[in-house]
This record gives structure tokens, C-alpha cells and sequence, in this order.
């Protein structure tokens, strides 16, 4: 009893807090203490030594005669046999209260244990929860800072949400330190890319320029165009080779390199330097198709993906001339109940996307038009309309007024096959739905490449 209150004392002064509750077990635990069976007996009335009075007989109701000697030697032996008795069964219940104090005191004990020692690691976790509760998703970007090593880089990362958990960047994910970043082949309005060598191959090495390579929608918009490039596989599409990291700000794209660069350069290459004829020749038609078969391949996915951004500076050429898709930085799968988000570079752009309308894959039909007249005159597109008569310079902005009102189309040289000029005209049409599929537009230049092989 005296260790049992010993430990309830000492619970209580490490825990102020049960000190309380611990008060009743104290009392209990010094009540039985300083309980004894003879205290028991005396204070309880069921043990009273009861007076017995002999039944007189009838003789004796009239007579003062004392009792027979007998008589009182037997009342004394059946009083002590009661007292015997009444001790005894005194003495059983008090065990058996003893006892049962006894059992409820080490309950008592080891529930406070059980809650003292809750109570040590509770604190604990309630700091780990609320930490990761108030771990914000979508961070600030200008709470990025570099991070020097791979493994820190990398908690953050994971830590802000996002992408970077997703078991396909993941699965991509290739050493840094395997990579070879040579000199810059480009430079965009958001990223550049370096030529690379990765396991002895030559790679394209996509990077954000430096002032957006640590906020976190870029990072995230970059993360999903390496995510959806992961996932595409067609010969006419540049192929996906990885995606590395150390940190925050050296996050990269690795894919094929393209050794015919793209077909911007090439056709001013044509224009300029080498003065090739205009129209649209077999090599041209070649080209054309090859984008035809990638956006075929595009528009069959479930669901559509859309690419919003066609034009001739993410064709890539390799040194056979075979053109690929690239730069899927604002793809979309076509999932949402409208797609309205004015994206793509605007010479190239559809109506309906300058004016903020509901668009399908039929905005990459109208670009493949343009990008059509483009390979043609060799030109950016509308560079007939660019000066007026008098020889001023229309801006941009003027034009693409005109082409979203329908009062400027594309442009064809006079040589050029009828059927392939009805095509690009039919690819800008003002109304989606009477432009032709990808795979009309494919089914046509093929038809056009053979005759031309005649």
C-alpha cells in the first residue's frame, strides 16, 4: 500500500495537471491502510454481542428459582460458537475488500501510465501534424531559393506538392551528373535549350530561362509538358529521353537531338541564303505530311490532346529532312467543358482562339494551314499583306484584326499544285467545323507526294 501511494504522490508532482484526479486514489490507497480487521469488527452492527434470555419453562413462570448450572454452560458455549463464527465471516470480507482495493489501485496505476505516457508523445505528433497540414501546395515563388544538393532539392520539392511525387517524372528521372550541357542552341520566351550528351548520344537539353526557372506555376507548367512528352510515342513527335534535376533551378527536358534544326531556319535558310524557288515541292509536301501524321496521332488520343502552339519553329528537322512536333510547353488534353485560354504564337493562331471563343483540334488544323502557306512563299505568314500600298508597315496587331474578322487569308505562290492551295484553304476556314480532320488533311498530301513523284 505504501509503494502504490508512493507512486500515485510522484505522478502527481511530475504532472500537475492529473494532480487532481489522483486525490480520490490517494484517499483510498490511506483508507486501506489503516484498515484492521478488529476495527472492522467493532464498528460494524452486525457484530454486536447479542444477550440471550433462556425460554422459561412453564413451571418456572411462576417461580423465582435461578436457572439449572447446565443450562448456562450451554447458552455460553452457543455464544461463543456465534462470536467464532461472526469473526470469521468478519475476517472473509475483509480480506476480500483488501483485495479488491488492492486490484483497483494497480488499474488505477496503470491507466495513469498509460495516459502519462500519451501525454509525452502527443506533443509530438500534434507539432508533425500540424506541420504537415500547413505545408502550403502552391508556395509562393518568391519564397524559392536555390538549393545546393540533390537530396534537399528534392524535399522541397516533394514537400510543395505539385508534380514532383508523380510516379512518371519519377520513373523518368535520369542523374544530372550524366549529363554533358554544352553550348545554347535557343532561347525562347521561357526557356532555352543547350546541346547535350547523355550515355554517348546527343541530346537537347531544355531548361526556364533564369528569370523563371524558380517560380513555381513555370516549374509546374514545365512539369506537365515533360509529363505529357513522356507519354507520347510516334516517329513524328521529338522522342522523350528523361528529366533531371539537383535543383530547383537547373530542372531539365532531355530529349532527341535534332540535327536539321527547325524549319523556321530552314526556310529563311532557303529564302535568304540559298534563293530555293517557292511553291510546294516534294521535299516541302514531305514535311508537311510528317506534321499532318503527328497531329493525326494527337487528335486520335483519349482524350484529345491539343497543341495549341503549331507553328514552324517547333517542326525539327533531322538530316534526312524528317520533320517532328515539339515544344508541347501549353499542350492540353482536350478535357475541359471549354478551352478558351488565348494561347500559341499569334501569326499562327485561329480565329477563335484571338477571340477568346470555345476551340477544339480544329485551332491546330487552322495552324497547319498557315504553317502550309508558310512552307510555300518561305515567309512568315501574311508577309504579303505586311506592307500596304504606299509602303507602310502594318503592325502585328493589325493583322491578326483583319484574320480574326476573316478579311485577311493565307497567301500561295502561282505555282503551286490547285489541290494543295484548296487544302490550306480549307484549313483556315473561319468556321471550325469546316475545316478537315488531321487525317483528311494527311489522306491529301499523300495523294499530292505521289503525283509529285510522277
Amino acid at each position: 500500500m505504501r509503494n502504490a501511494s508512493a507512486q500515485i504522490n510522484a505522478v502527481g508532482a511530475s504532472n500537475p495537471s492529473l494532480n487532481n484526479s489522483l486525490v480520490g486514489t490517494q484517499d483510498l490507497l490511506n483508507g486501506l491502510s489503516n484498515l484492521n480487521i478488529s476495527s472492522l469488527i467493532s464498528l460494524s452492527p452486525a457484530v454486536a454481542t447479542p444477550t440471550f434470555t433462556p425460554f422459561p419453562t412453564t413451571s418456572s413462570r411462576f417461580s423465582s428459582a435461578a436457572p439449572s448450572p447446565q443450562a448456562s454452560k450451554s447458552n455460553r458455549e452457543d455464544l461463543t460458537d456465534v462470536q467464532k463464527t461472526v469473526a470469521r465471516s468478519i475476517g472473509a470480507v475483509a480480506i476480500a475488500g483488501i483485495v479488491l482495493g488492492v486490484i483497483v489501485v494497480v488499474v488505477v496505476i496503470g491507466v495513469l501510465v498509460v495516459i502519462i505516457r500519451r501525454q509525452k508523445t502527443a506533443p509530438t505528433t500534434a507539432r508533425t501534424t500540424t506541420i504537415m497540414s500547413t505545408t502550403p501546395t502552391d508556395i509562393d515563388s518568391n519564397t524559392y531559393k536555390r538549393m545546393q544538393d540533390s537530396h534537399s532539392s528534392t524535399s522541397a520539392m516533394t514537400a510543395s506538392g505539385g508534380m514532383w511525387d508523380d510516379p512518371v517524372i519519377i520513373a523518368a528521372r535520369v542523374p544530372m551528373d550524366r549529363i554533358q550541357i554544352g553550348a545554347l542552341l535557343s532561347r525562347g520566351g521561357y526557356g532555352e535549350v543547350f546541346h547535350g550528351v547523355y550515355r554517348g548520344t546527343e541530346v537537347a537539353v531544355k531548361r526556364l530561362l533564369p528569370g523563371t526557372s524558380k517560380d513555381l506555376k513555370h516549374i509546374n507548367d514545365f512539369l506537365a509538358e515533360i509529363k505529357l512528352m513522356a507519354s507520347l510515342e510516334h516517329d513524328c513527335i521529338v522522342r522523350f529521353v528523361g528529366v533531371a534535376w539537383d535543383a530547383l533551378s537547373d530542372l531539365s527536358c532531355i530529349a532527341e537531338f535534332m540535327h536539321g534544326g527547325d524549319l523556321r531556319s530552314l526556310l529563311s535558310k532557303w529564302e535568304h541564303e540559298e534563293h530555293r524557288s517557292r511553291g510546294l515541292d516534294h521535299s516541302k509536301v514531305r514535311i508537311a505530311m510528317h506534321v499532318t501524321q503527328a497531329l493525326t496521332y494527337l487528335h486520335s488520343l483519349a482524350p484529345i490532346v491539343v497543341h495549341r502552339d503549331l507553328k514552324s519553329k517547333n517542326v525539327l528537322l533531322d538530316s534526312d529532312f524528317n520533320a517532328k512536333l515539339t515544344d508541347f510547353g501549353i499542350s492540353r488534353e482536350r478535357s475541359d467543358a471549354t478551352m478558351t485560354a488565348g494561347v500559341g504564337t499569334c501569326l499562327w493562331m485561329a480565329p477563335e482562339v484571338m477571340m477568346g471563343e470555345r476551340y477544339d483540334e480544329k485551332a491546330d488544323i487552322f495552324s497547319f494551314g498557315v504553317l502550309l502557306s508558310e512552307l510555300d512563299t518561305q515567309q512568315l505568314p501574311y508577309a504579303h499583306a505586311k506592307t500596304t500600298k504606299d509602303g507602310r508597315m502594318l503592325p502585328d496587331a493589325a493583322l491578326l484584326q483583319m484574320v480574326s474578322i476573316g478579311r485577311l487569308r493565307v497567301h500561295f505562290s502561282e505555282g503551286t499544285a490547285e489541290t494543295l492551295k484548296e487544302l490550306g484553304m480549307a484549313c483556315t476556314e473561319m468556321n471550325p467545323s469546316d475545316r478537315p480532320t488531321a487525317p483528311m488533311a494527311m489522306y491529301s498530301l499523300q495523294t499530292a507526294l505521289r503525283s509529285l513523284r510522277l
